[in-house]
């Protein structure tokens, strides 16, 4: 089995390095890359409901730019 990338949520940072260390430990080839925030072009937002939204604007619009779809009448679409 192959994933390219896994997004683990938890309470605490030692709590996450603690589910990484045992996935590592039963053999998976797992890299800990830090927090989502850190990341390059990934926007997270926390909502009072619990809820999360994540935004890749900048790797969106590079994919847009590399395919070649863009066009001035596009418009992006929110999906659940």
């Amino acid at each position: 089995m192959y994933f390219y990338d896994g997004i683990f949520i938890g309470s605490t940072n030692s709590e996450l390095t603690q589910k990484v260390k045992t996935l590592q430990q039963m053999g998976l080839d797992i890299e800990d890359w830090g927090n989502l925030s850190e990341n390059v072009g990934v926007n997270i937002k926390h909502f009072k409901d619990g809820s999360y939204e994540f935004k890749q604007q900048a790797l969106i619009e590079a994919i847009v730019d590399d395919v070649g779809i863009w066009h001035p009448h596009s418009r992006s679409n929110i999906l659940p």
